[in-house]
């Protein structure tokens, strides 16, 4: 019993010396497509029933008929392994076929942005006692009518987009409605006391709003005929109109205010462009600053912030950014490089906003 045991860890440890290491994936069916196109004289199992057949009558008694039976078998499933490895190395020394070339690493995407709206306005769109423009992502619930309280102060102008469900609207001045894939120059206009419908995509753009008119009704009738609505929105103030914003139903995803440096654009036509950014984990998103001002919201995610040169001097990254916090990115020094790094352990979803001269557009 103890010899048969040494045997069989002698085998062991031989085939473990001899064995060439993981072999390729075809060896394996090279090996069996070799094997099937050969006659076998008998079904592996019919061999093993042969050998629990009664022969003449044994004069061993019937246990060490048993071990003789089991030490048979072992025996032969022994030299069917080494048959097979000796098959694999065989065709590993002679077929001409080299293993399948490891494909080569691809160069990491480059982060391109969502471009959700690029709008140019005169000089005028800045009032003079201007305070800031209110940058906000909200959500509607599903088959809502869409009140204001008294204490709501309308804006000078308000920019909306739909990005998901549907809006009812019945505004009380001409408003401005550019459908999904049209341009500014496609608008069409909705007059006071008609009704629209806006899906995803769509912008509707309210200048001038009659507040000293309609008060806090100014913005007219809205309401989701459909499934919850998320819209971002742009909202231009001035002093007299801050800051009351919310209403009833409004589910604010984000709301940042954008003041610095636009009252020094008043006097230019000026361009306002927001984009949505996707920032895989671990990625990092370089971009470089202007002297126009804008700012990031962070919709999703963890990011830190820093410039180019505090980075490559070991600096103390700004943040970290979560949802519902800004990163601003107003420089007073031009073609300043930041980088944005994703911290997180989920994709980050950025939303900018960046007003710029449209003269440099």
């Amino acid at each position: 019993m103890n010899d048969q045991i040494d045997l069989e860890q002698r085998v062991s440890r031989w085939l473990e010396s001899e064995a060439r290491g993981e072999l390729p994936d075809w060896v394996l069916d090279e090996t069996v497509a070799q094997t099937r196109s050969e006659p076998q004289q008998m079904p592996f199992r019919t061999r093993l029933r042969s050998l629990r057949r009664p022969g003449r009558p044994s004069r061993e008694p019937h246990a060490q008929r048993g071990m003789t039976m089991f030490t048979t078998m072992r025996a032969a499933a022994v030299a069917l392994l080494i048959g097979i490895v000796g098959l694999g190395a065989a065709l590993v020394a002679t077929v001409d076929r080299s293993s399948p070339p490891v494909p080569a690493a691809e160069s990491p995407a480059t982060l391109e942005p969502v471009e959700l709206l690029d709008l140019t306005f005169d000089s005028g769109i800045i009032p003079e006692e201007f305070v800031g423009v209110l940058f906000s992502r909200k959500a509607y619930p599903t088959d809502q009518e869409i009140t204001y309280t008294d204490s709501f102060l309308p804006p000078n102008t308000f920019i909306r987009q739909v990005e998901s469900g549907e809006l009812r609207i019945r505004p009380n001045d001409d408003t401005q409605v550019i459908r999904a894939g049209k341009t500014q120059a496609e608008a069409e206009v909705v007059g006071a006391g008609e009704e629209a419908v806006v899906g995803p995509g769509d912008t509707f753009i309210q200048r001038d709003v009659p507040w000293a008119e309609f008060g806090k009704d100014a913005l007219g009738e809205m309401w989701t005929p459909g499934e919850d609505a998320v819209i971002f929105s742009l909202a231009i103030r001035e002093q007299d109109r801050c800051c009351a914003m919310s209403h009833p139903g409004m589910r604010s995803r984000w709301y940042h205010t954008l003041t610095g440096g636009i009252e020094d654009l008043a006097a230019e036509d000026l361009r306002f462009v927001v984009q949505r950014w996707e920032l895989p984990v671990g990625e990092s998103l370089a971009y470089t600053t202007e002297t126009t001002p804008g700012l990031w919201a962070v919709d999703a995610g963890e990011v830190v912030a820093m410039t180019a040169e505090d980075a490559a001097g070991g600096q103390t990254p700004f943040g970290p950014f979560r949802a519902d916090t800004a990163i601003w990115v107003m420089s007073q020094e031009p073609a300043t490089d930041v980088v944005v790094d994703n911290v997180g352990d989920e994709t980050a979803i950025l939303y900018q906003l960046l007003v710029e001269p449209a003269a440099t557009a």
